[in-house]
């Protein structure tokens, strides 16, 4: 801590902090930065930050004045800043479409499955309607050999009832005949 603006003050003083570990070895801290995992950054380091941003000398067209790289990483650490407000902001509709995409794979496992009993079902009502098809022709089948019959059943009654009359008429002639068969003798006698 150094002494502030208002005196018996104390500020933060990060200069000599910076200096030791961080401008010590630029490359490593040029690859810190390529590789600083954002998401990672603490609120209460952000919340620093961004009050020591609202400072007026911290605005990149300030520090370009003192220097231009100073200015790239100015911007760098608003950018990081404003990329960290955005995630806060971002959370509880992340979170929700995280909630939504949840609900969605398992109205998809259920679609799935309804789908799967839709085609068991299918498959069965196919089986029923070729069962019944088969069947529906097995009755036309036999309709049609129940009318056979009952044709061939009036035609042989026809034919008993015909029968049944040329039984009259050849008894009669059997009759006829055995009287002729007893005459026969006598009238080849005679003849």
């Amino acid at each position: 801590k150094k002494p502030g603006p208002q005196p018996g003050t104390m500020v933060d003083d990060y200069w000599p902090a910076v200096h030791a570990q961080l401008l010590k070895e630029p490359k490593r801290f040029l690859e810190d930065l390529i590789t600083l995992e954002k998401d990672d950054i603490r609120a209460e380091s952000v919340d620093k930050v961004n009050s020591l941003l609202d400072c007026e000398d911290l605005h990149p067209s300030a520090v370009r004045k003192q220097s231009a790289a100073c200015e790239i990483l100015c911007m760098w650490v608003r950018a990081i800043c404003k990329y960290h407000d955005v995630k806060q902001a971002s959370e509880p509709k992340r979170q929700q479409l995280y909630s939504m995409i949840e609900d969605y794979e398992q109205l998809k496992s259920a679609l799935s499955a309804a789908q799967l009993r839709l085609a068991e079902i299918e498959a069965r009502t196919a089986g029923i309607e070729k069962e019944l098809a088969r069947l529906f022709s097995h009755e036309q089948q036999l309709v049609k050999r129940i009318l056979d019959c009952e044709d061939r059943l009036d035609r042989a009654q026809n034919l008993l009832a015909a029968l049944c009359k040329d039984e009259e008429r050849w008894g009669d002639r059997v009759g006829n005949l055995r009287g002729q068969e007893m005459l026969l003798c006598g009238d080849m006698l005679l003849g």
